[in-house]
């Protein structure tokens, strides 16, 4: 078939890649001129320099002076009088020579911790002391007392004060004094929750009046948001924020685990297998019908579309998560299912920091398949199942006893496969840092390697290693740039036929088959049958001889600039590259098996002459964005922002294979050296967006605050009359707290109400979906003669299929009590996406005709978020912090034009939620041949011992038609907490997540008994139902493949809770006391840590972990792992 290039006009043409080539050249000039420049600047700060000619002012205006021409922050008490007068002169002067001639003569002493200058009153009694105190008495005790305020007199109950660098302190008491005896020439620091902490000299000083300000960290603490930052307290829209201080120190293999416990996300990491356990994250519910990809939200790294898999957790320094239509319009039709927005770190003003931290540890299966592994015992059980379905025994007792009197032997095997496969598995991270800043440079510089091994043993494995530079350099106040590249490489190894395949043939092993090699070094045969099998397959042979080969590498670099038009009004462009190449060889040899008996070659049960297999594929994402921004304020009281933007984006991707077989042995495997079959096949894809995007922010004195968004999409995977979605949202709050009728509720911090709603679409479907598909290689007769080299459409398309829109409102409220003590915040949502794009059938009169996609289908989405936080202290040492969150959703499917979807035990129809269990009614199990003989059964062969059927419909029979929905393949609600202490230099805390209302269908191998020759477990020994044991638990013993109605038809018997509590992480981190690091010289600062993963788990679910892909109804996935480890995190 001719591809259609014009379909999409110019949305799809090609970046140039000339273009992309200059692009890159020029970020590396910049990413060396930066570096040259951050070198020759590394200095600054400690050596600022000032140009001040002032004379009879006040200190408090050269002060301010000082600041608005060097970053550094002036921290004073009131005892330092600010409005002495003052005159100095400098001419490009160092700050602290300016400092000394300032302050000379003076009752003010200074001193400078980083980028913060402490000024101290001194009494004038020390000053005349000063010459005469001996170098004895300047080591001797002696006791402070003083009284700790507010800015408004009030005393400070439980402040603490501590000599610096020791663990000796104090609390103030009820009216705010306080005692201590500290060092002669020590230094105190005061600190209260919700104040700014204050170092204090008290050289010469016993008595102190101290005033403790309030901490507006919170009031200025500012959030990434779409294209900008905004201040968290004037937010209106619902964002969930993650730190780097709430993911440190944690062995997270990928940074989708740091999002695990935020409300309104559903946080699933199902398996564990190394290089592919990014968990499946779903924001407030599933939107839409359709796979995975339509689901997942938009994932964003310093404005650059990657994988949360791609991105070192080391390197966040916030994660924003956008999840109603107001935070996320601004995305248009690229964020219908929430954004995550990362930010990496940047160096701080301040000296160079170098910062190492690692881990080692050991992670192992949450919990495995417990099954059968005496051969005897295996084979009497099959023997019964055959009996109790009316057929005969299988195995001779004489084979049974035969093995019942021999030892463990490849003869003889008792192999329980599960040991044999799964073990404990080492897994270790370092991560190196350089950072540091100047006024005009700020750098970060870092580099990882992950190692670790899969507990699948010898099968499974994966090593990353990252690489990644940032740089911000303003070349003058008005144009400056921001650099950053980030590489990185996996190296994972897999079973050469996959991992899924390998996992369902493991399930399937039994003890009857010999594990190991013989003496000779050939491999076993299995010389006893099991039915169902067809042929016996070593999985060990898949560790030693074939392999699996997963090479990935991914670049991702972007360039912005900025240039300030005037102080109100600025413009940026931004360029980004995501660039990757994946590279997988699977090599599987001839590998011969052999009669343990007479060790003749039997059979060679994988490729009779070895296959070769090579797959390669390259995927480029490029895109371009500028923005001009307008922020003003009118009047002091009017504060307004603008945002205009264009972006431009242009993704390809081509994919390659190659195939051989003839493979002479397992040390030749490269392609040229396969001499049958080759085979080649290749693909090729591309589609582009183009978008346009405003905003307006208005608040009117930080009090009342209004927010719009506008975004306009237009995508090459519509057709040109659909091509173009509008996409508006609107959001308002309200600081109650800041009105004057709260005044006299000091304890309020913060009270907001707000509201939101609304509209975002998703093109996440297929490209030329809007083209009736057209296939080669149909026939047709013609003059009598038949022609195979015709075309036919295949596949009927829509060519008025349109944007999928999702419409959101949301109502929040969010508090702050008691200088930030206790705090939380309240949502209710509600979303309803409509025109869903779905698949439909068309009718058999029409032919061998596959049904187009269009837009039929409706869904709803409604719930609340809560969250709850509370941080205390008792005493001076000891400090706790307590926080929870639950998140209620409900979904409903409200229209899907008639249709109803059924597929594996589940169904998709108009008034239940999406994908529901949807089973047959059970009412235990038959206990006599009376009682079946009086009940409606599924089959004839039903006898006592087995599941007793519900006729729902009463009409006699039991079938399909007495089927009903049973449970949730999505929880209905998720919860959270977290709970951490603090006692001096020593810190815990846990992190828990629970998930309810949600089934899971455990199937086939190992789940269900015998499934296709697959063992059974242990539990159908003891809790199986007998005559003698009619209170069992499960069915009387069958085999799954041949008794599949009577027993395991989908329904609610087979159907498992799989809610769960799960301590998610439990950490215990101790601090390196600050008088070691003044010791030591060169560290600032250590920490040592252990952590726990997945340790501790309250769930109902019995063969498998719950935290798993509920909709993969066989339990053969790869096993969820638990971790412990330890860790180092040093700063120099």
């Amino acid at each position: 078939m001719k591809k259609n290039n014009s379909s999409g006009n110019n949305l799809t043409e090609k970046v140039p890649i000339k273009h992309f080539l200059l692009i890159m050249r020029t970020i590396f000039i910049l990413l060396f001129a930066c570096i040259f420049c951050s070198m020759a600047e590394v200095g600054y700060t400690q050596n600022a320099r000032v140009t001040i000619n002032k004379r009879n002012v006040t200190l408090k205006e050269v002060l301010n002076e000082i600041e608005s021409q060097t970053d550094y922050l002036f921290i004073y008490s009131n005892e330092v009088n600010a409005n002495e007068k003052v005159s100095v002169k400098s001419k490009q002067q160092a700050v602290a020579n300016v400092l000394n001639k300032l302050l000379k003569g003076k009752d003010m002493d200074y001193s400078m911790e980083g980028n913060h200058i402490i000024l101290s009153a001194i009494e004038k009694a020390s000053q005349r002391e000063k010459g005469t105190v001996s170098a004895i008495a300047q080591q001797q005790k002696k006791t402070i007392t003083g009284t700790v305020v507010d800015v408004a007199g009030v005393p400070v109950i439980g402040a603490n004060i501590v000599e610096a660098g020791t663990t000796n302190g104090t609390v103030t008491d009820v009216d705010g004094n306080f005692s201590l005896q500290i060092e002669n020439n020590a230094t105190i620091r005061v600190s209260y929750i919700g104040y700014l902490e204050q170092s204090i000299n008290t050289v010469g000083r016993t008595n102190f009046n101290i005033t403790l300000a309030e901490d507006t960290k919170a009031l200025e603490e500012l959030v990434v948001v779409g294209y900008g930052i905004q201040k968290k307290v004037n937010l209106t829209g619902s964002i969930a924020i993650v730190d780097s201080e709430s993911i440190e120190n944690r062995s997270f293999t990928n940074a989708s685990q740091a999002l695990q416990g935020v409300k309104g996300l559903y946080v699933n990491q199902a398996g564990g297998r190394p290089g592919a356990d990014e968990a499946t994250i779903r924001v407030r519910g599933v939107g839409t019908i359709g796979g995975s990809g339509k689901l997942a939200p938009l994932v964003l790294v310093d404005g650059i579309e990657t994988s949360l898999m791609d991105v070192n957790p080391n390197d966040i320094e916030s994660i924003s998560i956008l999840k109603d239509a107001a935070s996320a319009s601004i995305y248009g039709s690229r964020a219908a299912n929430g954004v995550i927005l990362i930010t990496t770190k940047i160096g701080k003003t301040d000296k160079p920091i170098i910062n190492y931290s690692g881990y080692i540890g050991m992670q192992s299966p949450t919990i495995l398949p417990d099954p059968v592994d005496n051969s005897a015992t295996f084979m009497e059980w099959y023997n019964k199942a055959m009996v109790n379905q009316g057929g005969i025994p299988y195995y001779s007792n004489e084979l049974i006893q035969e093995f019942r009197n021999n030892p463990t032997s490849l003869l003889y095997p008792n192999t329980n496969w599960m040991d044999v496969l799964f073990g404990n598995a080492l897994i270790y991270e370092h991560n190196l840092r350089f950072s540091g800043g100047t006024n005009t440079t700020k750098y970060n510089f870092s580099t990882s390697f992950l190692d670790q091994d899969g507990v699948l043993k010898g099968m499974t494995g994966a090593k990353k290693y990252n690489l990644n530079l940032r740089i911000q350099q303003k070349f003058s106040e008005r144009f400056g740039i921001d650099v950053g590249l980030t590489a990185n490489r996996w190296d994972i190894e897999q079973p050469s036929e996959g991992i899924s395949t390998a996992m369902n043939r493991i399930m399937r092993m039994v003890p009857v088959q010999p594990v190991g090699r013989m003496e000779n070094g050939d491999w076993p045969d299995c010389w006893v049958t099991t039915p169902g099998q067809n042929s016996f397959q070593n999985p060990l042979v898949l560790k030693e001889d074939h392999y699996g080969k997963e090479q990935t590498n991914r670049l991702l670099a972007n360039l912005s600039a900025f240039i300030k038009i005037t102080n109100n009004l600025q413009y940026e462009a931004r360029g980004s590259v995501n660039y990757s190449n994946l590279l997988r060889k699977n090599f599987a040899p001839v590998t011969w098996l052999h009669d343990v008996r007479t060790s003749n070659p039997t059979r060679h049960p994988w490729s009779s002459t070895g296959v070769k297999t090579e797959y390669t594929s390259n995927n480029e994402r490029v895109n371009f964005t500028h923005t001009l921004r307008y922020t003003g304020v009118i009047k002091d009281i009017h504060n307004v922002s603008l945002l205009a933007g264009n972006s431009v984006e242009q993704y390809t991707s081509s994919n390659r294979q190659a195939r051989k077989t003839g493979y002479p042995n397992k040390d030749l495997d490269e392609l040229d050296v396969g001499s049958m079959d080759p085979t080649v096949a290749g693909s090729s894809l591309e589609d582009a967006l183009i978008s346009y995007f405003g905003r307006f922010q208005y608040d009117f004195k930080n009090k009342y605050l209004f927010e719009a968004n506008l975004r306009y999409d237009g995508s090459s995977k519509f057709a040109k009359d659909n091509r173009w979605g509008l996409f508006p949202s609107f959001s308002a709050g309200w600081r109650i707290s800041e009105e004057s009728f709260m005044d006299k509720a000091s304890w309020i911090d913060e009270l907001k109400l707000r509201g939101s709603w609304g509209q975002i679409g998703n093109q996440d479907i297929g490209r030329f979906q809007y083209v009736n598909a057209v296939s080669l290689g149909y026939g047709y007769p013609f003059g009598g003669k038949y022609d195979g080299g015709g075309v036919a459409i295949t596949q009927y398309r829509d060519p008025k299929i349109k944007w999928e829109t999702t419409t959101m409102t949301n109502i929040g409220v969010d508090w702050s009590f008691l200088r930030g003590k206790i705090s939380g915040e309240f949502e209710y949502f509600y979303k309803r996406t409509k025109d869903i794009l779905r698949g439909i059938a068309l009718p058999a009169q029409i032919g061998a005709l596959a049904g187009p996609t269009t837009n039929l289908a409706v869904v709803d989405n409604y719930g609340i978020e809560l969250g709850l936080n509370y941080q205390g202290k008792i005493g001076k040492d000891f400090s706790y912090q307590i926080g929870g969150n639950f998140t209620y959703i409900k979904n409903n499917v409200v229209d899907l034009n008639g249709e109803t979807i059924i597929s594996g035990g589940r169904i998709t129809k108009a008034g239940s939620p999406i994908d529901s269990w949807y089973v047959l009614q059970t009412d235990g199990l038959f206990q006599s041949q009376e009682e079946v003989d009086n009940y409606p059964t599924i089959t004839s062969r039903v006898g006592p011992g087995d599941i007793k059927y519900v006729d729902r419909n009463k009409d006699g029979v039991i079938d399909g038609e007495d089927r009903y929905i049973a449970g949730n393949t999505f929880p209905t609600y998720t919860y959270g907490f977290n709970i951490g202490f603090t006692y001096k230099s020593f810190s815990l805390s846990t992190i828990w997540q629970g998930v309810g209302d949600i089934s899971v269908r455990p199937n086939n191998n190992m789940a269900s008994p015998f499934n296709n020759g697959a063992g059974i477990t242990k539990d159908w020994l003891t809790d199986s139902w007998t005559p003698e044991n009619k209170d069992a638990r499960l069915p009387r013993i069958t085999t799954r493949n041949q008794y599949t109605a009577e027993n395991f038809s989908d329904s609610d018997f087979w159907l498992e809770d799989a809610s769960y509590l799960r301590l998610k992480n439990i950490q215990l981190n101790y601090e390196l006391s600050r008088s070691i690091f003044d010791k030591i010289g060169f560290l600032s600062r250590a920490n040592i840590f252990v952590n726990a993963e997945n340790i501790l788990t309250f769930t109902n679910a019995r063969l498998f972990d719950p935290e798993r892909d509920i909709i993969a109804t066989n339990i053969d996935q790869y096993p969820t792992v638990k971790t412990i480890s330890l860790g180092l995190n040093i700063t120099f």
